[in-house]
């Protein structure tokens, strides 16, 4: 056999070379899911009572059955989920809200309570090791939260940093060393002004000891008794992106919207779009924004880039309308007449719909230029109540 029909990876103790390594053919890296998780340790990190535990325990599910969550198909595998804050009687009550009514729940899923857990660091590892050598099929172990198991007491010196490390690397070497996803429930850090201009990592409770050594961090936010979330994906071996997500309080359910960029702009774009369309006249920008609850200079450029496509014609002095609403016979709003001074004249300078004469000085009360990109900026989330206990 030549060495580049080699098809087994070189042994981790194996020192190698450039050139002897170009030619080893690996086998594909494990997605448990794809896009989402993979082989290691990944923390899915959230503010308390944020609904952690029911994206963590959909994960397991979804796995254990074959099912989808967050728009992702995986194939189905044994699951472990270890709720280390959580009684048998709970777990019952969420899988019951999330499994279909009259169905037989699924025997690849394997549950464990904060009762019958009682390990600790490397001990939690080796009571892993001993579970899984049991159940080799199992694909993703679930540890909601890993801070339950940090030991008590800790009489080593060092660093926070260091201590996070040696906590949490046993975990990530056992993930990668049986080729399973080990998914490992944090806290973040208080949303205060200050964090919230942080990087997602730096996000995570404790120091970055813990997203540094982890193989992917998903950070998921969202506003309390609002139904809509955002979660960061980043790691290793993950393209890094953030997706729009959906909480049903009432079943506990994650859905999946779609790109956030994608579903934030389009609904800044509605927003807009129902403002003007509800004012049934042409407004302004600042009328836009107190309507919308939204920055005024954000609501410009998307004004901006709706009259460039159409869909919005200028009136005046910084009034905008509809262009469906300007051609309805019965409409109330009038396009700019002919003898309009802000009519179209020969030698103005053209802005959207409407052409400036030349001694009207352009800058004054509008811009020359259309800025790229659209406005971005939160919604209000539905005021549903969240269930307490059944939150986290």
């Amino acid at each position: 056999m030549t060495t580049r029909e080699r098809t087994t990876p070189p042994p981790a103790e194996e020192f190698t070379t450039a050139s002897a390594l170009q030619t080893v053919i690996f086998p594909p890296a494990v997605e448990v899911f794809s896009g989402l998780l993979v082989a290691g340790l990944t923390l899915l990190a959230g503010a308390p009572k944020l609904g952690k535990s029911w994206l963590a325990l959909l994960l397991a599910l979804a796995k254990a059955t074959g099912g989808e969550a967050l728009g992702v198909r995986t194939t189905a595998a044994a699951a472990l989920f270890v709720g280390l804050e959580d009684s048998l009687r709970r777990l019952q009550r969420r899988l019951t809200l999330l499994l279909p009514t009259g169905e037989a729940w699924p025997e690849s899923l394997h549950l464990a309570s904060s009762v019958a857990w009682s390990w600790r660091g490397t001990e939690a590892v080796d009571e892993l090791r001993r579970w899984h050598d049991a159940h080799r099929s199992c694909e993703l172990i679930v540890l909601d939260t890993l801070a339950r198991l940090r030991p008590t007491v800790s009489n080593k010196r060092g660093s926070g940093y260091d201590l996070d490390v040696e906590f949490v690397a046993p975990f990530q070497a056992f993930a990668i060393e049986r080729g399973i996803a080990l998914l490992g429930v944090v806290h973040t850090r208080k949303q205060d002004r200050k964090y919230r201009e942080l990087d997602g990592l730096e996000s995570v409770s404790g120091t970055l000891g813990l997203p540094g050594t982890a193989d992917a961090v998903l950070v998921l936010q969202r506003g309390r008794l609002a139904r809509q979330g955002e979660l960061l994906v980043t790691g290793r071996d993950l393209p890094e992106r953030k997706l729009a997500l959906s909480f049903d309080p009432s079943c506990g359910l994650w859905s999946f919207l779609g790109d956030a960029a994608e579903v934030t702009a389009s609904q800044s774009r509605q927003a807009v779009l129902e403002a003007m369309r509800e004012a049934g006249e042409a407004i302004s920008v600042q009328r836009i924004a107190d309507a919308t609850g939204s920055k005024h200079e954000n609501v410009k450029k998307l004004v901006q880039r709706l009259v460039t496509e159409g869909r919005v014609l200028r009136f005046g002095r910084g009034s905008y309308a509809l262009a469906s609403d300007t051609t309805s016979p019965t409409s109330p709003i009038s396009p700019i007449s002919p003898t309009s001074p802000m009519s179209p004249q020969r030698g103005g300078e053209g802005y959207g719909d409407v052409a400036f004469p030349k001694h009207v000085p352009v800058g004054k009360h509008a811009t020359n230029s259309i800025p790229n990109g659209e406005g971005i900026w939160g919604t209000r989330g539905t005021q549903d109540r969240v269930p307490g206990e059944d939150d986290a």
